[in-house]
């Protein structure tokens, strides 16, 4: 199979890989690079969350504030039980 990068350095993987591998709009790929040759490998599909006993443990990678996020949710519980 034979790929043509775009002016922009861009290549578009045919719809029959992308449906064989599942990939989609957002999906990763990890690049290796082994002589002379250029491997994409599909990372594996996580799930963000596992259960684990009786807690959902979030697994995914955090993004934005989630300190403060965290503080504010905790702030809401305390108001909403009238500890404060």
């Amino acid at each position: 199979m034979e790929l043509v990068i775009d002016r922009f350095g861009r290549v578009v993987l045919p719809r029959v890989l992308r449906k064989d591998f599942n990939l989609h709009a957002g999906s990763r790929l990890m690049v290796k690079e082994s002589g002379r040759e250029i491997i994409l490998c599909p990372e594996e599909d996580r799930e963000p969350c596992v259960q684990k006993n009786s807690t959902l443990v979030f697994t995914g990678t955090a993004t934005g504030d989630v300190a403060g996020q965290v503080a504010r949710s905790r702030q809401e519980q305390l108001e909403k039980n009238g500890a404060m």
